[in-house]
């Protein structure tokens, strides 16, 4: 093929026209009559657009016309000539022209071109000008992912046209559904897609109209962006709301335009981001919209454009990062989070993807004694840091070197291994092996078996012990931690209050009424007391204070104000404050949705806590949706055998019987019995909370309905 020169030629052409349009009336005669005298087939090429530039009245470029002369117009043109181009076949019609399949007679454009007509009386000035800028714009633009400007002219009656590359095949969506794509496939196409988006603001040209529809896969799998009608130039643009503008507005796809377009406020690159977010959120399948993938499309598709990625190379950057296994950007940095990609990334066992959301419950670098300088901290940090990234180096050369049965080695023995460690490598180090021995036990929170895991919590506490002393306040985190465990796995509740209590005293005896350490012992303390139906009024709840304490302290520990949320809602309910208890779990949304995208495990807790809380507010028919919606959520982040799975089954079976679905509450009971009795038995607290279910289905079968204010049992997630 030899279209480059006569595409080189356009480009010129509309660079001139650029030009031409911004002189005054005055100028443009002489400049005109130069350019003739020493560039004449360049200004034969300026005079076709200028005529071409005409005003009359219109719609969308291919909107049925009412009139159906759209319909009329086309007879006659298959097998005429525009130009060197032969008219084969109409490709779509509508009010304001036609798009027909051509193809070059001369020889020097080899393949099928699609020339983009418009009917000169149906041209308001708006469309016109939006039609001549977009071969303006497209003559800018030279990607193997955007379609190409071939040609450009007005056909002897008037009518002006713009030849472009033909992309034979499917709008995007639909290609990867006919070719069964799976996540990882549809992410690195889309790659494509934004390396050509960016290519256009490398030229200082905004799509303005990203959808679907017009981005096509050809059939050998290559990208072609569409459809540059709406486009807008970025360099030279006053911010100020033009009428050409204004009409481009009104063309946009409200389902992917972006706020800012549909206020008709300032358009930038930021806007195309947000069109290209909302194409990848539809393009994905749902159950791979979660982690790191949720957080880079919550990003990008902010309400407010300062907050998304600020360039289409740092979204697909992100998304690069994602393919790769590598911390996002997107995500708030933290240790904790860098360790799980490096574990995900270098694949050390089965259960490597498990470390999920205690992991960065606390973070890595806790600190708690306020007499502590800052630079013992960061030395103290930066020693943590070595010392778990050697461990993991050390585990990557062993699956490296010892081969099958190195990778079939677990997380948990990988954790194992760091305990053994820290006695024998951090001797006369007693705060950089507390620090470790915190990072350990949450990380064997989500792996370890249960018994290991109170073993593990209580030679930590020995340990804490024996280097600072019972009664020194840096043995809080190690009593805290060990009530924790206890609580969790259900057993000896007395033994977890008294070191609640001892750890309390100590945070007294020190002066310290605001740490995140004093937060975590509140926060501990109130769901013990919930645990054991203590009575506590509202406003000296320990769980209640921990809350007040976060918001004033501590606002910006994300987790941690997460975690206490996650609680809070049924405290309220208990106390029979159901409208403080529904806003409650929906704020737990809303900031778990902007800390890490619409798909996590909070998320799924403010689900469950929605249900719960309309069940006991009488509406079980309503409660079914967003049970349901937490169970999915549960399966997909924690697995099918999960505790959150098993008591969310339970609820739905409440509410579905409250709601005279028998049938359906019978199928959730039975699932949530399956799940106890084959994979969790011996579990104390769920076959507590399974007995609450056959109270609470006795009391829905006889009348009596449970709801906020009746000392809602404790069975949650």
């Amino acid at each position: 093929m030899a279209a480059g020169s006569d595409r080189a030629d356009w480009t010129e052409a509309f660079a001139a026209f650029d030009r031409w349009e911004a002189m005054d009336d005055a100028e443009r005669g002489a400049w005109a009559d130069e350019l003739a005298a020493n560039l004449p087939a360049l200004h034969a090429r300026l005079q076709s657009l200028i005529r071409a530039d005409v005003e009359a009245e219109g719609a969308a470029f291919l909107e049925p016309s009412a009139d159906g002369s759209a319909q009329a117009a086309i007879a006659g043109l298959e097998g005429q000539q525009l130009g060197p181009w032969r008219i084969e076949s109409l490709i779509g019609a509508g009010g304001m022209g036609q798009v027909w399949k051509a193809v070059r007679t001369d020889g020097r454009y080899e393949g099928h071109a699609a020339i983009k007509l418009m009917r000169l009386a149906s041209a308001d000035a708006g469309a016109n000008a939006r039609f001549a800028r977009e071969g303006r714009y497209l003559g800018r633009l030279n990607h193997p992912n955007i379609a190409r400007l071939l040609d450009a002219g007005t056909t002897a009656g008037g009518e002006r046209y713009l030849v472009l590359e033909y992309v034979e095949g499917e709008r995007i969506d639909r290609w990867c559904e006919s070719h069964a794509l799976d996540a990882e496939a549809r992410l690195r196409l889309f790659v494509t897609v934004c390396e050509a988006v960016a290519h256009a603001h490398a030229n200082l040209v905004v799509h303005r109209d990203l959808k679907p529809s017009n981005i096509f896969v050809a059939e050998g799998g290559e990208v072609k962006l569409l459809d540059f009608g709406v486009a807008k130039l970025l360099e030279g643009e006053t911010g100020e709301v033009t009428e050409l503008t204004r009409e481009a507005g009104t063309a946009l796809t409200p389902d992917y335009a972006a706020p800012e377009q549909l206020a008709g406020g300032t358009v930038s690159t930021a806007t195309d981001v947000y069109g290209l977010g909302m194409v990848l959120r539809g393009l994905m399948p749902a159950d791979a919209l979660r982690g790191d993938l949720a957080v880079v499309v919550g990003k990008a598709t902010k309400v407010e454009a300062r907050e998304r990625y600020a360039t289409v190379p740092e979204f697909a950057d992100d998304l690069r990062r994602i393919l790769d296994k590598h911390p996002v950007k997107a995500r708030p940095d933290s240790l904790a989070y860098r360790t799980r990609r490096y574990l995900q990334r270098h694949a050390f066992g089965v259960g490597a993807a498990a470390l999920i959301v205690l992991a960065i419950a606390s973070g890595f670098t806790a600190t708690l004694v306020k007499q502590h300088e800052a630079e013992r901290q960061a030395a103290r940090a930066v020693a943590v840091k070595r010392f778990l990234l050697d461990l993991f180096e050390q585990a990557r050369g062993s699956v490296q070197s010892e081969g099958t049965q190195a990778r079939e080695a677990t997380v948990n023995d990988l954790l194992a291994a760091g305990a053994k460690r820290v006695e024998t490598e951090l001797v006369g180090q007693p705060e950089i092996r507390d620090e470790v021995f915190q990072i350990l036990i949450e990380l064997y929170s989500d792996t370890g078996d249960p018994k290991q895991l109170a073993a593990l919590a209580k030679r930590r506490l020995g340990d804490a012990h024996a280097a600072f002393g019972a009664e020194d306040v840096r043995s809080v985190p190690a009593e805290v931690t060990m009530a924790a465990v206890l609580i969790n796995t259900g057993e000896t509740p007395e033994v977890a209050k008294a070191w609640l209590a001892h750890a309390e005293t100590l945070l007294d005896h020190a002066g310290d009424r605001t740490s995140l350490w004093r937060a975590r012992e509140l926060r501990w303390r109130g769901l013990l007391a919930m645990q054991m139906h203590e009575n506590v009024s509202w406003e000296d709840h320990p769980l209640r204070r921990a809350m007040v304490l976060m918001r004033a302290e501590h606002p910006d520990e994300g987790d941690e104000m997460l975690a206490t949320m996650t609680e809070m809602p049924r405290l309220a309910c208990r106390y029979g404050r159901s409208d403080e208890a529904m806003t409650g779990a929906d704020e737990l949304q809303r900031r778990a949705v902007a800390r890490y995208g619409a798909d996590n495990l909070y998320v799924d807790a403010a689900a469950f806590l929605r249900g719960q809380l309309l069940l006991l507010g009488g509406r079980p028919a309503e409660a079914v949706s967003p049970l349901e919606q937490a169970l999915a959520g549960f399966r997909r982040h924690v697995g099918d055998k999960s505790p959150n799975v098993v008591v969310t089954f339970s609820t739905l079976a409440e509410a579905h019987l409250a709601a005279g679905h028998a049938a359906e509450s019978e199928a959730a009971y039975a699932a949530a019995r399956r799940t106890m009795e084959g994979d969790h038995a011996g579990d104390q607290r769920l076959a507590a909370q399974l007995a609450v279910t056959d109270r609470n289905l006795a009391d829905i079968r006889a009348g009596k309905p449970h709801r906020c204010g009746d000392a809602m049992k404790k069975k949650h997630p």
